[in-house]
């Protein structure tokens, strides 16, 4: 069998299976019928064009946009998922923005019709995303076309070919968006192939909140239309017209993969708690996209971190208050009486805002989190106040802040905190003063616990950070990406460190970086002593198995084990070594079954 970067006819056509190697957005496996995204209304193949009726065209663009928020929001109404029904109300918010229909109404004043001041609004907004130096803010550049191009097919309905979907679709694009999948009905689709894209794209995010497959990175897509596929979502591999042996070996593996499922299940509705009995709470990273997906996880005790940065990356402007208010309102009452702990703005770093560019040579030690907001009063407020707001009738809000090295920026931020909440009941609104938390993620904090304590109710250790600091490596430089590994002894030294000074001032600890889900680092973070975990919804029944069958007491035991390797390597080994007798076995870094 030949194994390529890309596929065409000629050697289809030659009778032999090929297999097409890209990279994992997704972990699972499907087979099904290729299926290549409708492009029949591309807003590259526009072309330009003088109008002499300016108002007329004007009004046809107005028109434009409202058919396809109706189109959205019929499209809400459909079977969706929480988190599709998530990513429509984003478009339909970004299409309601006064700013970008301003832009192209500006172009076509100028002369322009419709579909070339739209093509060049689009491509402007889609430039300023895609020269941004962070990789995942440079994907939404996707995002912004997939709106353009909605648009666009109600401004030229002649170019529109409804897509055909097989029982088992598997969607093909070469810039492929989060809408276009949305628009597969749910139960067909089984799997997803993208010839761009990484891990960080939306659509990739998509696919493992809803368990969907995908492969990223097939460089030439043009010759799988109507193929039959199997995508192997752990290895990032496509398989083309493939043999009786194959599919009998795909089956196979879903076979052995459904036996694990079931196995998860068995914990579902277990306590969260250890084999003897002390209890670890297991809570949802989540931001707006995926939030009443992760309401309806039974295994989730709650929200231990809500990035609130979604509805800010989704608008050409800064949210108002009530804009804003919307937004954390819908999660509130999602998860209510369940805590949700919202994370204030952690904008710089890589997560730049588009209309607040960031211009820094080393952004990750620059400004960001508090630093921004302790500047920017105005921003700290609205965002503040909108969250008080929210929480009324529902009293689970939490509050965290990020990216804080000293005790000052904290009594700072909560003086202004208790200041707004009092300027609202003055106005008769019946608020409260939630409690208040830190990430300890800089490695500064680590040593002022004892300090922060006297000003906090909780902490919260963003192991992402804080390892990328400790190792000294930037995690998005492929030369030294290789390097990073959070069960790295100092990584687990300091973590030990973290949790024994909390402790030893009797205020919660929980754990939100990427460790969390590891089922790998489970035992050892029991081992540590942390109250609860935060993680994705995809690694809570995983890590919820091991959490159940691990004694506290032989956790503490394999944490001294663990202390006392050398390199991240035989901290793995060791772990790998212990989960065996679980039936849990590493397919890569980031996926387990049982």
């Amino acid at each position: 069998m030949q194994t390529l970067a890309y596929v065409d006819d000629t050697v289809l056509h030659q009778g032999q299976p090929v297999r097409l190697t890209g990279q994992s957005g997704n972990g699972g496996m499907a087979l099904g019928q290729g299926v290549l995204a409708d492009r029949s209304a591309a807003l590259s193949a526009v072309p330009d064009r003088q109008v002499s009726d300016v108002r007329s065209e004007c009004d046809r663009l107005r028109q434009a946009i409202r058919q396809a928020v109706q189109e959205l929001q019929a499209h809400q109404t459909a079977d969706l998922s929480s988190i599709e029904q998530a990513l429509s109300e984003a478009m339909i918010l970004m299409l309601q923005d006064d700013a970008l229909q301003a832009q192209v109404l500006a172009r076509i004043r100028q002369g322009q019709w419709a579909p070339a001041a739209l093509r060049d609004t689009i491509e402007a907004q889609a430039q300023a995303f895609y020269q941004m130096p962070d990789q995942y803010l440079r994907e939404r550049a996707t995002d912004v076309r997939e709106l353009g191009q909605r648009i666009l097919k109600h401004l030229q309905p002649e170019a529109i070919c409804p897509a055909a979907y097989p029982e088992q679709t598997i969607l093909i694009g070469a810039d492929l968006s989060a809408l276009q999948l949305a628009e597969v009905p749910g139960e067909r689709l089984t799997g997803i192939i993208s010839a761009s894209g990484t891990a960080t794209s939306h659509v990739a995010i998509l696919a493992r909140a809803m368990g969907v497959p995908a492969v990223m990175g097939i460089a030439s897509i043009a010759g799988l239309q109507g193929r039959t596929l199997i995508i192997d979502g752990y290895q990032g591999s496509v398989s083309v017209e493939p043999t009786a042996a194959m599919r009998a070996e795909y089956q196979q593996a879903v076979t052995q993969a459904q036996v694990g499922y079931t196995t998860l299940e068995t914990v579902r509705d277990q306590p969260a708690q250890t084999a003897d009995g002390v209890p670890v709470a297991l809570h949802l990273n989540i931001d707006l996209d995926n939030a009443q997906q992760g309401a309806q996880h039974t295994a989730a005790m709650g929200v231990g971190l809500y990035r609130t940065e979604w509805p800010f990356m989704v608008r050409d402007r800064f949210p108002s208050e009530e804009e804003q208010l919307s937004c954390y309102q819908q999660v509130l009452a999602a998860f209510a009486p369940r805590p949700v702990t919202m994370r204030t703005l952690d904008i710089g770093g890589d997560k730049p805002l588009p209309y607040f560019p960031l211009q820094e040579q080393n952004p990750f030690l620059g400004w960001r989190g508090v630093r921004i907001l302790l500047q920017h009063p105005d921003i700290f407020k609205t965002q503040i106040r909108a969250m008080l707001r929210a929480d009324i009738g529902h009293g689970n809000l939490r509050i965290l802040l990020p990216m804080v090295t000293q005790v000052s920026e904290v009594t700072e931020l909560k003086q202004r905190l208790h200041q707004i909440c009092a300027e609202l009941c003055a106005v008769g609104h019946a608020v409260t003063c939630p409690p208040v938390g830190v990430m300890i993620e800089v490695p500064a904090a680590m040593y002022q616990i004892d300090r922060m304590a006297q000003q906090v109710d909780f902490f919260s250790i963003g192991t992402n950070d804080l390892a990328q600091y400790l190792l000294a490596v930037d995690r998005n430089n492929p030369q030294v990406a290789g390097l990073y590994d959070e069960l790295h002894p100092a990584i687990l030294h300091a973590l030990h460190q973290i949790v024994t000074s909390i402790r030893s001032q009797h205020k919660s600890v929980s754990i939100c970086g990427a460790v969390a889900g590891d089922p790998l680092a489970t035992p050892l973070l029991i081992g540590l002593g942390v109250d609860s975990l935060s993680m994705s919804a995809g690694s809570l029944l995983p890590v919820k198995y091991v959490l159940c069958h691990t004694c506290r007491a032989d956790a503490q035991d394999l944490l001294q084990q663990a202390l006392a390797q050398s390199d991240a390597a035989q901290v793995r080994r060791l772990m790998q070594h212990t989960l065996q007798p679980y039936g849990l076995a590493e397919r890569d870094r980031s996926t387990f079954q049982p």
